[in-house]
C-alpha cells in the first residue's frame, strides 16, 4: 500500500512539474519574441530619426551602448508607474556624462504609439522633442518596452561626444 501511495505522489510531482516547466518555456519564449520585436522597433525609430535628420542636412547618429541602459531606466520607469515622464532626467544626464564624457545630453520619450513613424511624427510635430531631433548631437540610444496590455513605452537619449 505504501509504495503506491509514493507511486502516485511522485507521477503527481512529476505531472505538475512538467506542466510548469512547459509554462515557464512558454512565457520564456514570449518574452523574448517581445524584446526581439522591440528591437526590430528601436531600430526602426533610429533610422526614421536619422533620416529626418539627412533631410534637414544634418549629420545621421550613430547608436551608442554606453548611453542605453539610461534609456533602458526611463522606459522601465514609464512602465513601473504608467506614466509619461522625464523624471529624474538630470540624474541619468550627468552620469551618462561622466561614463561617456557627453558635453550635451537630451531625451525624448512617448507613450502609446505602435510605429515608428507615428512616434517620429508626434515628435516633430512636439517643439521640444523637435528641437531635440535637430540638435547638435552626435550619438543616440533607444529604448522601446510594453506595459502588461502591451502599451509601448519610448525613451530616446541623445548626446555630443
Amino acid at each position: 500500500m505504501k509504495s503506491y501511495f509514493y507511486i502516485i505522489i511522485s507521477f503527481l510531482v512529476v505531472s505538475f512539474s512538467s506542466c510548469s516547466s512547459d509554462s515557464i518555456s512558454e512565457e520564456i519564449q514570449e518574452q523574448e519574441l517581445v524584446v526581439s520585436s522591440n528591437k526590430v522597433l528601436e531600430q526602426a525609430v533610429f533610422d526614421e530619426v536619422n533620416n529626418f535628420r539627412i533631410e534637414k542636412g544634418l549629420s545621421p547618429l550613430t547608436i551608442s551602448d554606453e548611453a542605453y541602459p539610461y534609456a533602458m531606466q526611463q522606459t522601465q520607469f514609464m512602465i513601473r508607474t504608467g506614466s509619461l515622464s522625464h523624471n529624474a532626467f538630470q540624474d541619468r544626464a550627468s552620469q551618462l556624462s561622466a561614463v561617456s564624457k557627453a558635453t550635451k545630453v537630451a531625451e525624448n520619450v512617448a507613450k502609446g504609439y505602435t510605429t515608428a513613424q507615428t512616434v517620429v511624427d508626434a515628435w516633430i510635430a512636439s517643439e521640444g522633442h523637435y528641437v531635440n531631433m535637430i540638435g547638435d548631437f552626435s550619438h543616440t540610444a533607444i529604448c522601446i518596452g510594453s506595459d502588461q496590455d502591451g502599451v509601448l513605452y519610448y525613451t530616446q537619449i541623445f548626446f555630443q561626444k
